[in-house]
């Protein structure tokens, strides 16, 4: 029998699968050290980029839309009798500190502006950021970036698509048909050819962007010194915080250019504090309030696509918005190529001919009329449906000036354009003297039906709103007189 003279190993009798791992343990231990070392860079890598996205959202989240909270300098309080007053157990508990009044309190109180809440790159839509996020020579986190970018293209792509309201777009086949009537320049006997509004002062260009489910956008006809009066909208109907519940709304003023310098400064610093003015290149003068209104066309025309309706008023009305969004704005917010208001017919309103007349017309215009051969709005207040907008502009840039803005804007323009409609707001809808109104809304045993109130004299608005505020709150039943 053969016998080997070879030492016995020290693996002998083990099994031949641990044999041969002893013998090559030296790869096994090379082996062993480069997957752990691989698993520890693969876990940070992943785990630095998730982090980085975390990041990222967080730091350059898309905006969502942004309410327009006015600064105010007052509280507005609804005062109601203590002993008929009864709210609800879970309210009394809620914080004072909400960014927007509740329907349900007893007080209706105005909220402190975010005094940087409106984008500030004008040719930005929302004010989307696309920095890299962490260094630059990070390789990780730079191709995280630009596949976040694709996706926020994406969604800006979109939004942009949903800032368009579709029952804002008129026919292209309407705008081709709008030309003058027969005869109508002899008619008017016009000292200008058209009313041209080139440029604006004072603009911002995202204030309805900026707002994506957009219900009404307020035009107010104001004048620069009438600094105040705005002060006064913001602060009572114009804030939508108050019925935030119920819609959405923006507000812009529109003036032109005053001759003390002094003012403009001032409208400037308004302007940086509110981002609510829109100012044209033009004097702001009573006969040039035309120009005024042509302005509003454009600048709806080309920036406000995506509200449903345009609400124009003047700096001396108050708007009781609860009844406006309860009652007209789903009336007619479904109509088109529609204008709603204080209808004036046809051959109805008489023309002015005497020199000391405030609305003054010269012979030369409408020569041997004498009333207006045209019918149009009363100025105070005009509801229009969006898709009309841009049709209105178009026949503003063919129509010849005429001085008497109501007249012009919301008559004569609106009548070259065709399939116009008119509707006339029937009953004791408005009154112009706010203390007829106040009177009104105190005595809680009459319906007061005013949707629109004046509110010329000094702490009018301050005065109504809160009347206003309290109406609704009875008709909703948030306060209860039954007494028990």
């Amino acid at each position: 029998m053969y016998t080997s003279h070879k030492p016995a190993s020290a693996t002998a009798g083990l099994p031949k699968f641990i044999t041969v791992a002893f013998k090559r343990k030296q790869t096994l231990v090379s082996l062993s050290c480069f997957f752990v070392i691989f698993f520890i860079l693969f876990t940070n890598i992943r785990f630095s980029t998730r982090a980085k996205n975390v990041n990222f959202y967080n730091e350059k989240q898309v905006p969502k839309e942004v309410r327009h909270v006015h600064e105010c300098h007052c509280l507005l309080p609804v005062a109601m009798p203590a002993n008929v007053m009864k709210i609800n157990e879970a309210e009394k508990g809620n914080s004072t500190t909400d960014t927007k009044p509740s329907a349900t309190r007893q007080k209706f109180t105005l909220q402190k502006k975010d005094q940087g809440y409106y984008p500030k790159d004008g040719n930005s839509l929302i004010g989307i950021s696309y920095e890299s996020p962490g260094k630059r020579n990070d390789t990780v986190a730079n191709r995280t970036a630009q596949f976040t970018k694709s996706i926020l293209n994406i969604h800006e792509k979109k939004l942009f698509r949903s800032l368009y309201h579709p029952r804002a777009k008129i026919p292209d086949r309407i705008l081709r048909t709008i030309t003058l009537k027969p005869n109508f320049k002899r008619f008017i006997n016009a000292s200008k050819i058209i009313s041209s509004i080139t440029s604006y002062k004072l603009e911002n260009p995202t204030l309805c962007s900026s707002v994506r489910n957009l219900n009404i956008i307020v035009i107010v006809h104001t004048s620069p010194d009438h600094k105040e009066r705005r002060l006064s909208i913001r602060n009572t109907w114009a804030n939508d915080a108050f019925y935030y519940h119920l819609g959405n709304v923006k507000t812009v003023f529109l003036l032109g250019m005053p001759k003390d310098p002094n003012i403009q400064n001032q409208i400037k610093d308004e302007f940086e504090r509110y981002a609510d003015l829109l100012q044209g290149d033009f004097i702001d003068d009573y006969h040039n309030l035309t120009l005024k209104g042509v302005m509003a066309y454009k600048w709806l025309t080309d920036r406000c696509r995506n509200a449903e309706l345009v609400l124009k008023v003047d700096d001396d009305i108050s708007v009781d918005m609860f009844k406006m969004f309860k009652v007209y704005f789903p009336k007619y917010r479904l109509e088109s190529m529609t204008i709603i208001c204080n209808y004036i017919f046809k051959n109805t309103m008489e023309i002015l001919r005497k020199n000391d007349s405030k609305w003054y017309v010269s012979n030369d215009h409408f020569r041997g009329f004498y009333t207006y051969p045209t019918e149009y709005c009363s100025g105070f207040l005009v509801l229009f449906t969006n898709d009309l907008i841009p049709a209105l502009y178009q026949s503003s840039k063919v129509t010849p000036f005429f001085w008497v803005d109501d007249v012009y804007l919301y008559g004569l323009v609106p009548g070259n354009v065709p399939g116009v409609k008119y509707i006339g707001l029937q009953g004791n809808w408005f009154t112009l003297y706010g203390q007829v109104a106040i009177k009104c809304y105190k005595n809680e045993t009459e319906t007061c039906p005013f949707l629109v109130a004046g509110a010329s004299e000094k702490g009018e608005f301050e005065e109504l709103w809160p009347h206003m505020a309290k109406r609704y709150a009875l008709s909703t039943k948030v306060i209860d007189l039954n007494t028990k």
